[in-house]
């Protein structure tokens, strides 16, 4: 399930394949194994994931169960996300899946507010970023990404975790 517009790449995870723990389409379209160049460049930065079939869950996806695990499972995997994942603050991609991944989250909502904080490790936060930047080289080295860029990439991870209308807060 898979469109692309304006170098995006929006790619819906559904509910389905998180119940049943299929990894097996998402893997197949981002294996970096055997692209090209070109194929690298056009991918780096362009992957905006989301999950579809829980909207009448009130509960943050970072609190089902079945997504956390289905996130950490992934991020696992595929450790690429520094490399495939649209940084843009307004595509939530970071967030979405960073906080699905960790082990550690936690919402607390404020009575009579739309507003709540979700607190998490931000130890375990960089570690996995790191993970991912660090196994993320080779591809980089291979689409021919500058040193500049792969700073920018990296930075705008970091940048969108810290960027948000939600409020956060470490644990």
């Amino acid at each position: 399930m898979i469109s692309a517009h304006k170098h995006l790449i929006f790619h819906a995870i559904t509910r389905q394949e998180i119940e049943q723990f299929d990894l097996s389409s998402f893997l197949f379209v981002y294996d970096p194994a055997g692209r090209s160049r070109q194929e690298l460049e056009n991918l780096r930065g362009a992957l905006v994931p989301f999950v579809t079939g829980y909207d009448d869950d009130p509960r943050e996806l970072c609190e089902i169960p079945e997504v956390r695990a289905f996130f950490s499972d992934l991020n696992q995997r595929w450790p690429y996300f520094a490399f495939f994942l649209n940084t843009q603050r307004e595509t939530e991609s970071v967030k979405i899946f960073l906080f699905c991944a960790l082990s550690s989250t936690a919402v607390c909502r404020r009575e009579a507010s739309a507003k709540f904080t979700i607190a998490v490790d931000w130890n375990e936060a960089v570690e996995i970023v790191a993970r991912s930047a660090g196994k993320c080289g080779p591809l980089w080295d291979q689409a021919n990404t500058s040193t500049a860029d792969r700073h920018a990439q990296i930075t705008s991870i970091a940048t969108a975790l810290k960027a948000s209308p939600i409020i956060y807060q470490r644990l």
